[in-house]
């Protein structure tokens, strides 16, 4: 007998995976997955520029390599380190959702954000016992 897992009303136990929608058999089960859906939320800060520590970092790198010219060419390419450029791409998270599939039927939830991490844990239980139970039979 496999240890009960229970999350958010979803239940885990003995070959079976209780949704609210009804039974769904491990060994039917062709997804079990936490998938996070992300969008760009605007414009925002970027990361792009010219950073000392790099140029000088590039410059004894490229030196100790390659002499003179080496120290040149690894300082040019150690400036080219990142810091914010405005105006750049940010990208939020719009939505969470555990999704479990067989061939005839589906059930998805929405997962709320501070349970993201529970989520993620349970879809891989899930993985898990259906790996194991496929084995078996």
């Amino acid at each position: 007998m496999e240890k009960q897992e229970e999350f958010m009303g979803l239940v885990l136990d003995d070959g079976v995976l209780n949704t609210p929608s009804g039974q769904m058999s491990l060994g039917d089960l062709t997804r079990a997955e936490f998938v996070r859906d992300v969008v760009s939320a605007g414009h925002g800060p970027s990361t792009q520029g010219y950073s000392p520590h790099a140029t000088v970092g590039g410059a004894v790198v490229g030196g100790a390599l390659f002499g003179g010219a080496g120290a040149v060419v690894g300082g040019l390419l150690g400036s080219t380190v990142k810091q914010e450029v405005p105006g750049a791409p940010e990208y939020r998270t719009a939505s969470v959702k555990l999704i479990f599939e067989t061939e005839s039927s589906d059930f998805s939830m929405d997962i709320p954000r501070d349970k993201e991490a529970d989520a993620r844990e349970f879809a891989q239980s899930v993985e898990k016992a259906m790996k194991r139970y496929k084995k078996t039979r």
